[in-house]
């Protein structure tokens, strides 16, 4: 499942990796939280993003998802954080979210990450480097990893169609359960 950034949507944003992916065999369920792209929200959920995602992991699982991995870029990497953790996804991957994005706090929600954790930053976002170095540390997950790159910041680091980069292998590897 993908999250998307500020000022954008899961289908806007994601929409050419998401078909990376897909065409590698894997389902791939691009989500628009309250308020972005087409999305209109309302109920007890309409402002909690970390709500949003997890509704959407129970839906792929009821939909015969075996594994869900969450990917966040962004806010939407903020908000995948914490929804790994209470949707009990399978493994969690964070492209540049904000420490302190509302709802969030990438301090106390890496303290309870337990599945396998993946978070990339980009030195160009100078004030997170140093949060996300420390946030990795605390992660209690067995397997976990800090990938700090260049290439700009979320859904940018991935590359595009024809130039993807490291990170996009990286990322599309640990979707599918393979972390090395």
């Amino acid at each position: 499942m993908f999250l998307h950034q500020t000022g954008g949507s899961g289908l806007c944003g994601w929409w050419t990796y998401g078909d990376r992916v897909a065409g590698q065999g894997v389902h791939v369920l691009l989500l628009d939280l309250c308020g972005y792209g087409r999305s209109t929200c309302a109920g007890r959920l309409s402002g909690d993003q970390i709500g949003q995602a997890a509704t959407a992991v129970a839906y792929a699982r009821r939909r015969g998802a075996e594994r869900v991995t969450i990917v966040g870029a962004s806010m939407g990497g903020a908000v995948a954080l914490p929804a790994a953790r209470a949707s009990r996804a399978d493994a969690v991957v964070d492209l540049s979210g904000p420490p302190d994005w509302t709802g969030t706090d990438l301090a106390q929600d890496a303290r309870r990450l337990t599945m396998p954790t993946l978070l990339a930053i980009s030195p160009s976002d100078s004030s997170s480097v140093p949060a996300f170095r420390k946030a990795i540390r605390h992660v209690p997950a067995d397997v976990k990893r800090l990938e700090v790159v260049s290439g700009g910041h979320g859904i940018e680091m991935l590359g595009y169609p024809g130039n993807w980069s490291r990170l996009a292998t990286t990322v599309q590897r640990w979707i599918v359960g393979d972390y090395s």
